[in-house]
């Protein structure tokens, strides 16, 4: 049962979390599995010893805490801090913060250095519990290899990957579906089928508004929702026109059905399943079931993002002594889909004449009805299925062009274009055309006088 909410429980939770120290997770005293209460506990009610565990072993066999995610955090920042940093994205309905942590080895240059951000979202349900572990042990895996392992090092030079372990921190608390003020965060999405698609968190759910705000700020190419319930990959469309459940797809279908292929692929479970319709492990959304006001849909159709709704536990909330499993079916293909949708994909920088980013320029693909445009810096990243398209960039001002790329998986087109002004076209007033005319006509007059003069005395002399 979730508490009423006031203003003063609200800043009273706030005060609680912002006075939390690391120090409050270290055994001082025989007293410390109580301290530990901030690190980990399993769901039936065990806490979980987490003193002689590593960071990784840690995030991935036992459930954190509000309070322990917070603090693990900020332990993971002072342990990894040359390639991440704690944002604080926003707060919950009882004043829970809601932060998220960014991996990468140039976490202050933010958009500025055209390199694609990827997210990966957990605990939008709070009964669905276990993409928490799984999302942190990946950024931990991250920490603990980028230096020696190639794969980790082309994430965190190439990416900057964001983590939201918990959005709904008062659900995960109350260990239910929905926010403290009872939404279904899942269906509180603007929606094309609704309201209609636009960038206008204010009035909605705070936690629904922390994630617009922190999709629009920033390019992401690829993101992943974490929900539990079953196993399968969910990709666009989610919603119909009349509400029946069929088929629903998006324009860039067949790259989203390869997108979840990666990842299903990549699964050990995944890619074997074929119960209930799951055709290699993937489904798209409506024809599964029509939901309206889904994050994944307003993620590609408002924000140019290409999410997957993954399903990746049949149980909501599995047992802690489940958890090592989950996250290691599904670490190799979150970086896979990281690879897919951010790093071995269609990328490149549009210019003008002197070498200056054009943000705003629209880079479409012939065939598909959907146009990402330019961010800053001109920069963009397009993922596509694998093959051969024609790509058509254009800004209003410059002169279109239109380039012939090809796209094959495991391969990273690099697109530049150069856009130059269009002249424009010279145009005379109203005044100036009829005076023109006039010139003209009497131009025209004289000549022919004179051609008049010269046949009559050519007839004369013949006389």
């Amino acid at each position: 049962m979730l508490p009423t909410v006031t203003a003063a429980s609200r800043a009273a939770t706030a005060a609680r979390f912002d006075a939390l120290s690391l120090d409050e997770g270290e055994d001082k005293d025989e007293d410390g599995a109580e301290q530990r209460r901030s690190f980990g506990f399993d769901l039936p009610g065990r806490r979980a010893d987490s003193r002689q565990m590593s960071p990784l072993e840690r995030v991935t066999s036992s459930y954190l805490t509000n309070e322990g995610v917070y603090l693990h955090l900020r332990d993971y920042e002072r342990r990894c801090g040359e390639i991440s940093r704690v944002v604080r994205i926003g707060t919950s309905v009882e004043g829970v913060p809601i932060e998220a942590l960014e991996i990468s080895n140039t976490v202050e240059d933010g958009v500025k250095d055209g390199k694609p951000h990827v997210k990966l979202v957990a605990t939008i349900h709070g009964d669905e519990t276990s993409g928490l572990s799984t999302s942190l042990g990946v950024a931990e895996w991250l920490c603990a290899n980028y230096e020696t392992d190639p794969e980790a090092r082309r994430v965190v030079q190439g990416v900057h990957l964001w983590v939201v372990p918990v959005m709904n921190p008062d659900g995960y608390k109350a260990r239910t579906r929905y926010n403290a003020n009872g939404i279904d965060l899942n269906r509180s999405f603007p929606d094309q089928f609704k309201s209609g698609m636009c960038m206008c968190p204010e009035g909605r759910e705070p936690e629904t508004q922390a994630i617009m705000e922190l999709t629009h700020k920033y390019p992401f190419a690829g993101s992943l929702v974490f929900h539990e319930g079953d196993l399968v990959v969910n990709y666009p469309l989610d919603g119909t026109p009349n509400g029946q459940r069929h088929y629903s797809a998006s324009a860039d279908d067949r790259t989203f059905v390869y997108l979840a292929r990666v990842y299903a692929d990549n699964h050990p479970v995944l890619s074997t399943k074929r119960q209930r319709g799951f055709t290699n492990g993937i489904t798209n959304g409506a024809a599964w079931y029509v939901i309206y006001g889904g994050m994944q849909d307003w993620n590609y159709l408002q924000e140019q993002t290409m999410e997957l709704t993954l399903e990746i536990s049949e149980p909501k909330t599995p047992s802690a002594s489940e958890l090592p499993r989950i996250y290691q079916q599904n670490k190799q293909s979150i970086l896979e889909f990281i690879r897919a949708t951010a790093l071995d994909v269609l990328h490149g920088r549009v210019t003008d004449s002197n070498g200056a980013g054009i943000e705003g320029a629209t880079v479409s693909i012939k065939g598909i009805d959907h146009p990402f445009a330019t961010r800053d810096g001109g920069y963009f990243v397009r993922p596509l299925a694998p093959g051969k398209y024609t790509a058509v960039v254009e800004k209003r001002g410059y002169k279109t062009v239109e380039k012939v790329v090809t796209v094959e998986a495991g391969d990273a087109p690099e697109l530049n274009v150069v856009l130059e002004k269009s002249q424009k076209k010279k145009t005379s007033s109203p005044s100036s055309s009829k005076k023109d005319k006039k010139k003209d006509a009497k131009k025209g007059k004289k000549k022919g006088a004179k051609k008049g003069k010269k046949k009559s005395t050519k007839k004369q002399s013949k006389v």
